[in-house]
């Protein structure tokens, strides 16, 4: 369960070891965060300014199967379920406290990214995916540019319907925000792909709130509709865009 407060996640370890000493190091030379804390029974709790930050490794792999099923939606990542099922034993990482959302939810993808250099990781569970480290490491990297690295915070859904192409944000409610739906698009997946992308980093790094009855754009002549209606892919109101090669302003 996730609020404004509280962000976890789960890192995949392909066996049953946990290098602290090299967390340390890397958190420091990628971050400057020092992890000056004591670590005992693979778990240690340190604050970063006025947010705390627990590491708990856990001698066993995630229960349910949760992982191997939730890696199924990372659509992208070839032998992903596979992989994911080869885990023996997880870390889970938290940070809670924050005031500040998108701060907080840096934090998390520092320390995060920091602990997924360990050779011995896979990737890291975090409802409704799972993501391979190297990725999740090169979409931290964007921080060092001041980006935000909203495909390790925002999950986006894509399927086809019937009627065209549909996508979909999971993690925006995070940030006080509805979830945003696409649906029966005739562009190209990864068109579409794309712009929820460039949706979700402008609402969250904009601090926007886009509301129904509203047009979006990212051009002076691009205007899309948004409606707020019962969610199709999510089981609750979402804000539907309409995106489609007629309306999008090209």
């Amino acid at each position: 369960m996730e609020n404004k407060n509280l962000i976890n996640g789960f890192i995949l370890f392909k066996d049953k070891n946990c290098d602290f000493t090299a967390i340390q190091r890397n958190l420091k030379a990628d971050w400057n965060i020092e992890l000056n804390s004591e670590i005992k029974d693979g778990a240690t709790v340190f604050n970063v300014g006025n947010t705390m930050v627990t590491l708990a490794m856990i001698q066993a792999p995630v229960p349910n199967n949760e992982a191997e099923e939730n890696a199924k939606n990372n659509i992208f990542w070839e032998n992903g379920v596979q992989l994911t099922s080869e885990h023996q034993s997880h870390m889970i990482v938290t940070v809670s406290g924050g005031k500040d959302s998108v701060k907080s939810a840096k934090l998390f993808v520092k320390i995060a990214s920091s602990i997924l250099k360990l050779e011995n990781t896979i990737g890291i569970y975090k409802y409704p995916t799972v993501i391979p480290s190297d990725i999740y490491i090169e979409v931290a990297d964007e921080m060092k540019d001041d980006g935000f690295p909203v495909l390790n915070m925002v999950y986006i859904g894509m399927y086809r319907s019937d009627n065209g192409i549909c996508g979909y944000t999971e993690g925006l409610k995070y940030f006080g925000k509805k979830e945003i739906e696409v649906l029966d698009t005739d562009v190209e997946v990864f068109e579409l792909y794309e712009f929820l992308i460039d949706i979700a980093n402008y609402v969250i790094t904009s601090d926007v709130k886009l509301n129904d009855g509203e047009t979006i754009g990212f051009s002076a002549e691009q205007k899309l509709p948004i409606t707020l209606s019962e969610g199709v892919a999510l089981e609750e109101d979402t804000l539907k865009i309409e995106f489609n090669n007629e309306n999008k302003g090209e």
